[in-house]
């Protein structure tokens, strides 16, 4: 089914008579904007029942590419926007519980420890747009591929042990995993408003995941992670 959309999207993207579309009313941007990640882990440890709810950000801003294609359709008051982009996602902060506390790896996002985890992706979506004036109110769906994941750690303890508690020391409360981790593909929606002027737009975006990124579970415990994130987008037509 996935491949199914990607290849869906793909043909909306670059087949030049979709929906009638006349080749001099073509509509191609190219964007480059900056993105704030957010991060939800809810982790419950099942021998003690004992559970974590992390709220994870990246303190700076990543950098987002996107390539896309306005399609016109009746009276050019409603068009839809295919594009396919890079982002970058992660987190280097955060409270769990309410409390503060620092990340371990890309499985748990917990510890108390310094590091940073971030997450590339390569995107494929479309934009529905409906236009006033110089504004575009857009809806959005994408499925996005996660091309690969960086854990800067800390050297004082192995990357792939999970640490609960503030002061962490080789006991019951140490435990190892080394299973999956993350999903490869995951889906969001969105919502967009640009504003066009002449051959420029600038526009600001919310995304939402709605697919749970950790693969991390065993019988001692599962793990719930969730992604969203805030962009600003400035792009040039041709």
């Amino acid at each position: 089914m996935k491949n199914l959309l990607l290849i869906f999207l793909l043909g909306v993207l670059y087949n030049g008579e979709t929906f009638g579309q006349e080749v001099e009313k073509r509509n191609w941007s190219i964007e480059f904007g900056f993105v704030k990640s957010y991060i939800n882990s809810n982790l419950k440890i099942t021998n003690n029942e004992e559970k974590y709810k992390a709220k994870l950000k990246y303190n700076w801003i990543f950098p987002s590419l996107k390539l896309a294609r306005r399609i016109d359709l009746e009276n050019g008051s409603k068009s839809i926007t295919p594009f396919i982009g890079f982002a970058i996602l992660g987190a280097n902060s955060g409270s769990i519980n309410k409390g503060t506390f620092q990340l371990d790896s890309t499985t748990y996002f917990l510890s108390t420890n310094g590091t940073e985890v971030q997450l590339y992706f390569g995107e494929i979506g479309s934009f529905i747009n409906y236009s006033i004036k110089s504004f575009d109110f857009q809806f959005g769906l994408k499925a996005q591929y996660l091309l690969g994941s960086d854990a800067i750690v800390t050297t004082d303890y192995v990357p792939q042990r999970v640490r609960l508690f503030p002061t962490p020391s080789p006991d019951n409360r140490e435990l190892n995993y080394s299973g999956e981790r993350l999903t490869d593909f995951s889906a969001n929606v969105g919502l967009r408003v640009q504003y066009n002027w002449k051959r420029f737009l600038f526009a600001t975006e919310y995304w939402q995941g709605f697919t749970d990124l950790s693969l991390a579970e065993s019988e001692w415990f599962s793990n719930d992670i969730y992604e969203y994130n805030f962009r600003l987008m400035l792009g040039y037509k041709f």
